[in-house]
């Protein structure tokens, strides 16, 4: 992809991401100054964007087709809440946010029981630190257990219970979402984290406004134990679309 970008670059058209890095090269060797923008980095980038920036959304997107499957009362509570809020003559909005309460909720907890990135990235500890009576030296490597933060019965009750209505208060709004940190936390949490909650949020209701979501066969008994790679994922599996009135 880089070498065909280059073969047409043209700088006074810049159609994408490609382009405009490739652009940024090009400045930096004119002006004879060394940059961390450079090819090397272009790849590494472009890695990170389609691991990161796809892989992770297309992944919580299955675990999220795999729970409607396994619990249809929940897929219609949400088809209810989307009819009522949405209607049936225009797709989800961003504007619909506030209002898709239980929808919000379904995808906080499976983002939850199936915690995407089980053991997060590593960090360094940049001063000596103490948790509690532990200590942390400064320059320490630090990889943070989500899996057992998202599991954590102090915090969650029955935690191996699938229960979207954990994030719902008595006032029927969302809450508890910072105790959720697939993205991390911090200052060095997911740059993509706002685009990839609007991509999952607004994917997830145009699927369920616009279908309701079998198993293959309805004496299937789903699968529910993730395989751990680039995001812990569902194994593979079936599924029927069928298009709502």
């Amino acid at each position: 992809m880089i070498a065909e970008h280059k073969e047409k670059f043209d700088s006074s058209i810049l159609d994408c991401y490609l382009d405009v890095y490739l652009s940024q090269i090009e400045k930096s060797k004119e002006n004879g100054t060394e940059s961390e923008v450079n090819e090397d980095n272009l790849i590494s980038t472009i890695r990170d964007i389609y691991m990161a920036g796809t892989e992770t959304t297309a992944t919580t997107l299955r675990w999220l087709m795999l729970y409607m499957m396994e619990y249809p009362q929940v897929q219609s509570r949400i088809q209810e809440e989307l009819d009522a809020v949405v209607g049936r003559n225009r797709m989800p909005r961003m504007s619909d946010k506030p209002n898709l309460v239980y929808t919000r909720a379904t995808i906080l907890e499976v983002q939850r029981i199936q915690s995407l990135g089980p053991i997060g990235f590593p960090h360094r500890s940049s001063q000596n630190t103490f948790i509690g009576d532990f200590e942390i030296p400064a320059g320490t490597i630090v990889v943070p257990n989500v899996w057992a933060i998202d599991h954590d019965p102090d915090v969650w009750l029955d935690p191996g219970r699938f229960d979207p209505d954990r994030f719902i208060n008595k006032d029927g709004e969302v809450f508890r979402e910072e105790e959720i940190i697939p993205f991390g936390i911090g200052h060095r949490a997911c740059v993509g984290e706002s685009l990839a909650k609007i991509e999952l949020l607004l994917i997830f209701s145009y699927l369920l406004h616009q279908f309701t979501f079998k198993k293959a066969d309805e004496m299937t008994t789903l699968n529910f134990k993730g395989v751990v790679g680039a995001a812990y994922s569902p194994q593979y599996f079936e599924i029927v679309a069928v298009k709502r009135e």
